[in-house]
C-alpha cells in the first residue's frame, strides 16, 4: 500500500505540531526562576512577589511537559501520585505549617496537575486567609 505525499504530510503535521509545541521551557516575564527554586516551601517570601506574575501568565504552563517545568519551577514542595500514571506537584508560596509548626494552616500554594503523558493539564491556585 502507498501513501501519497500529500497524505503523508497531513499525518506528520499535527504530530510534529504537538510535539513542538510540548517541547520547551515556558519563557515567563517578570519571574526569577533562581530566586523561587531558592525559596523552598515558600518560607523566604520571595514566591509570594511572584504569585501574580506566575498566575497571570498559567496558559504557558499549562500543556508544558514536566521535564520542561522542572528546571524552571524546581523539585516541588510535595508530590502526589495518582492512579494510572497521575500525578501532581504543590509548590507553596508564603510561610505557612510547613514552614513555622505553631501556625494554624499551610501557607498558599500552587498545584500543577500532569496527565499520563506527562503533560501540565491542570492548574489550581490555593490562596489560604491568614495564619
Amino acid at each position: 500500500m502507498k501513501f501519497s505525499k500529500s497524505l503523508l504530510i497531513s499525518l506528520l503535521f499535527p504530530i510534529t505540531l504537538f510535539f513542538s509545541s510540548c517541547g520547551q521551557t515556558p519563557e515567563l516575564k517578570n519571574f526569577d526562576s533562581d530566586a523561587w527554586k531558592n525559596d523552598r516551601n515558600g518560607c523566604k517570601g520571595d514566591r509570594l512577589k511572584m504569585w501574580k506574575s506566575l498566575k497571570d501568565q498559567e496558559d504557558l504552563i499549562k500543556g508544558a511537559g514536566e521535564m520542561y517545568l522542572l528546571p524552571l519551577l524546581g523539585r516541588p514542595d510535595r508530590t502526589t501520585l495518582g492512579s494510572r500514571n497521575l500525578r501532581n506537584y504543590t509548590y507553596f508560596i508564603n510561610s505557612g505549617n510547613q514552614c513555622d509548626t505553631s501556625k494554624k494552616s499551610l501557607g498558599s500554594s500552587i498545584t500543577i496537575y500532569f496527565n499520563a503523558t506527562n503533560l501540565a493539564n491542570e492548574i489550581q491556585f490555593h490562596q489560604t486567609t491568614s495564619n
